[in-house]
């Protein structure tokens, strides 16, 4: 596509850009490629995140949902700080930060491996990939 025209082997995530100064941090929430500088150029400013409270104890987040939804759907990946923001904000159905944690949670189970004779749990050979037609 277009957009690694000029980016091969990378990505575009949506991560956070630092800006304001000394003491007083200013975050833009941005579509850029990995490859890029932290603070450098980026692709698309999708909002705003002030961290510092204002006079009514107020941390400030703006978010642009459909060009967020639009990144995403492009395949963009997100920082784990950009999904904590989205996930504090409920704005989305699930909170990504609970799902990741719950995922990891869960026990693993020795993966089933598939030999000519069929179905095996024992995970001592090597795998093997089929391709099943009908």
């Amino acid at each position: 596509s277009n957009l690694h025209k000029y980016y091969h082997r990378g990505f575009v995530c949506i991560r956070l850009a630092l800006g304001g100064c000394t003491n007083r941090p200013f975050y833009r929430i941005v579509a850029a490629h990995n490859k890029r500088a932290r603070d450098g150029k980026y692709l698309e400013q999708l909002g705003s995140y002030d961290p510092m409270p204002n006079i009514f104890n107020e941390k400030l987040v703006s978010f642009n949902f459909e060009r967020i939804k639009y990144w995403l759907a492009c395949g963009a990946h997100m920082t784990k700080p950009v999904e904590k923001l989205l996930g504090k904000r409920g704005s989305w159905v699930f909170n990504f930060l609970i799902i990741s944690k719950a995922l990891a949670s869960f026990p693993h189970h020795p993966p089933i491996l598939i030999s000519e004779a069929g179905v095996s749990t024992s995970n001592t050979g090597r795998a093997h990939w089929y391709h099943f037609t009908s």
